[in-house]
């Protein structure tokens, strides 16, 4: 099927300020210094240009903010296709979502921990990133799909597998810049505090924690 791609979108963003785009990099954070020069603190627990810890309880932190606390808190993924956080019917298939953040040392990054229910990898455990194929994206805790911003309107773009992060979801650093419009259910994605060139699900930034 193919995608249609909005124009580009002017948007202004800065670093340490007000974030211009649609990436709902803002969700759960604050905007600091009474300045208006203060720092963004976003949906990837970042400010400025790079991730923190905001030391907000781990069970109020989305998936990038909890990547960014690794310290004491660990993501907690489940298998929709066959949860165990919220259990039901099983479907022959297999879909991996963040379902909420824990403390870590509930976690199974402790040995002898459960976790109670879901799975925390251990690539979470490690403060790295998981290891994401293409050919089985929703097999992987942590993966998602993304799409090139440089597709055309009306073509038929290939989706890569890209990981998260704590800086996946932004904000971005630098001088202002186009910033190009995602499809519907897509995201921009950030890496090093820059547009990658591809949206992500969008589930990777707004996706409820807790």
């Amino acid at each position: 099927m193919s995608r249609i791609w909005p124009a580009l979108v002017l948007l202004v963003v800065s670093c340490g300020g007000k974030t211009g785009d649609d990436s709902g990099t803002g969700g759960g954070g604050t905007t600091g210094g009474g300045s208006g020069t203060g720092a963004v603190s976003g949906s990837g627990g970042t400010s400025g240009c790079g991730p923190i810890d905001t030391g907000a309880a781990c069970s109020t932190l989305r998936e990038t903010e909890c990547l960014a606390a690794s310290s004491r808190c660990a993501p907690v993924y489940d298998d929709m296709c066959c949860p165990t956080c919220s259990p039901g019917g099983c479907a022959d298939c297999m879909n991996w979502q963040f379902v909420r953040c824990i403390e870590r040392e509930l976690s199974s990054c402790v040995p002898g921990m459960v976790g109670g229910c879901g799975q925390t990898p251990s690539w979470a455990c490690n403060g790295g990133t998981p290891s994401c194929d293409h050919d089985a994206c929703n097999f992987v805790p942590g993966c998602y799909e993304a799409l090139p911003t440089s597709c055309p309107p009306d073509a038929l773009c290939a989706s890569e597998c890209h990981p998260i992060t704590a800086g996946t979801c932004g904000p971005m650093c630098g001088p202002p810049i186009p910033i190009p419009a995602c499809p519907e259910g897509y995201t921009q994605e950030y890496a090093s505090g820059k547009l990658t060139g591809h949206c992500i699900q969008a589930s990777a930034c707004h996706g409820s924690g807790g």
